[in-house]
């Protein structure tokens, strides 16, 4: 898969590149800035102090003091103090507690409790919030700034490089970058640095790092992510935030020319590319699916083709082939292969290892993921299953109309959709909350965003976004006409 201009895509996905904007708290005064997956704010103030805010405008202190740096996880604080001495807490600020590790300048802590630590000597060490007493050298050496998710340690070096590694501390790989004083990492593999001269830089673990792109940022100090949320610190103080990754991508398709592009779940941060045509089938290949940690799979139902790739920049990480015909793909706690004609299904890992095999009904015209499973549809017949993960029927309903075009999850409730204009939104037991027969007609696609739900028409390139409960417009879109696939890859957006 080659990648394509980012100009390119600029004019194929037809909206501004422009992300949203950072924005300032009513912070100034702190040194280096934290955050936790809830979206809560932690920093340290020039005079070590430690404080948190929910909102970015109400800020409480704690009563830790003394601190140089601090690193946030989901339950988890950890802090590094002007003595060197690394102390934890939890996310309540209410109580630290000083660890065995001295001679520290730098300290991260993973969502699985896994701390990790860079010495005033540049060495690398790792421990645990269930043992942290308890510290283990690593190989590295030369480091001045450090991070780490539930699968990667990433650091900047003292002479500006950023390194990659194991979670333990082993297989270190140098990307291509240069020129950094601090960096950061994001569950989902996001990588986040500070050039030394205040410039912002984004990358990711999946293509180890060769890959950069500047963010509209400038004078910065200290930056961390989360999957939700970016904040920085700038030089004069003051502390900053955008939400961005959304926990998800958006990938547009056409199925006809191979053209790609790729957002963040609130349709910002856009990337082009320019892939294969043919491809029948775009699903998520799991949020955690080694080695790509995330990624997108690719799938040919005419010769059974598959191709997994980072959703980050579609960088090809895999290849095989399974059987064809595949009619449907759907991604759960696992991957689903449905065949309409035949009924059969398979359930497979991330690994595309199969779990179970099936014989289903045949004629489900559209399957789609749910929280803990499966909604089946057969638009003949007006039938509907909700399943589990292990296709084990939850409830079902044979009272629904027949013909819709569209079927798509809200949260714990259902979409239903007809091209002449008609909608309902069901429940999970497919009771009715809402109807309506005054939406516009045409739409291709549905689909769920950071910011409601999105409605696209392949023929004209209309777009239009609504909220989730009565489906009123919010804002409209001029896409370019033609994307045959508009799929959420690797996130659990409905959980």
């Amino acid at each position: 898969m080659k990648k394509l201009s980012f100009l390119f895509f600029i004019a194929l996905l037809g909206f501004s590149t422009k992300a949203q904007d950072f924005i300032q708290t009513t912070a100034s005064g702190f040194r280096d800035v934290a955050v936790t997956a809830d979206g809560k704010i932690w920093g340290c103030g020039t005079n070590g102090t430690v404080w948190y805010s929910t909102n970015g405008t109400t800020w409480s202190q704690t009563e830790a003091s003394g601190v140089k740096s601090i690193e946030a996880s989901n339950d988890n604080i950890v802090i590094c103090g002007d003595n060197e001495t690394v102390w934890v807490g939890d996310r309540s600020g209410a109580r630290f507690q000083q660890t065995a590790a001295t001679g520290f300048q730098d300290v991260a802590i993973s969502p699985n409790g896994r701390i990790v630590g860079a010495g005033t000597n540049e060495t690398i060490w790792t421990s645990s919030i269930q043992s942290p007493n308890n510290w283990a050298q690593t190989e590295a050496s030369g480091f001045i700034s450090v991070d780490g998710n539930d699968n990667n340690i990433v650091a900047a070096g003292s002479n500006g490089k950023i390194w990659i590694a194991s979670i333990n501390g082993t297989g270190w790989i140098e990307t291509a970058a240069s020129g950094f004083q601090q960096v950061s990492v994001a569950p989902s593999g996001a990588i986040y640095a500070v050039g030394t001269n205040g410039t912002l830089w984004s990358s990711y673990v999946s293509n180890r790092g060769q890959n950069w792109e500047q963010i509209a940022a400038t004078d910065v100090k200290a930056v961390d992510l989360s999957d939700s949320k970016i904040v920085i610190v700038k030089n004069d103080g003051t502390i900053w935030y955008k939400n961005f990754f959304n926990d998800g991508k958006i990938v547009f398709y056409n199925q006809n020319t191979g053209a790609t592009a790729v957002t963040n779940y609130c349709l910002e941060n856009q990337r082009g590319f320019n892939l294969t045509p043919n491809w029948t089938h775009i699903a998520s290949s799991g949020r955690y699916y080694a080695p790509t940690n995330e990624g997108a799979l690719f799938y040919n139902s005419n010769t059974g083709l598959i191709n997994t790739a980072s959703s980050y920049d579609l960088y090809k990480r895999g290849s095989s082939t399974i059987s064809s015909g595949w009619t449907h793909i759907v991604t759960s706690d696992g991957l689903l292969f449905y065949n309409s004609n035949t009924g059969s299904a398979t359930m497979t890992d991330y690994g595309l290892n199969t779990i179970s095999t099936h014989a289903l009904s045949g004629g489900w015209t559209h399957i789609e993921s749910y929280p803990g499973g499966f909604i089946f549809y057969n638009a003949n017949l007006g039938v509907a299953t909700i399943t589990d993960g292990n296709l084990a029927t939850i409830t079902s309903s044979n009272n629904l109309s027949g013909g819709w075009s569209l079927v798509a999850p809200i949260s714990n409730n259902i979409l239903f959709y007809k091209d002449n204009g008609s909608a309902t939104i069901t429940d999970r037991n497919f009771n009715t909350v809402w109807t309506s027969n005054n939406l516009s007609g045409g739409w291709t696609h549905i689909l769920n965003t950071c910011n409601g739900i999105l409605f696209y028409n392949s023929s004209t390139g209309a777009g239009t976004l609504t909220n989730s409960t009565n489906l009123e417009t919010i804002r409209t879109y001029n896409f370019s006409a033609g994307w045959t696939h508009i799929e959420n890859i690797e996130s659990n957006i409905l959980n």
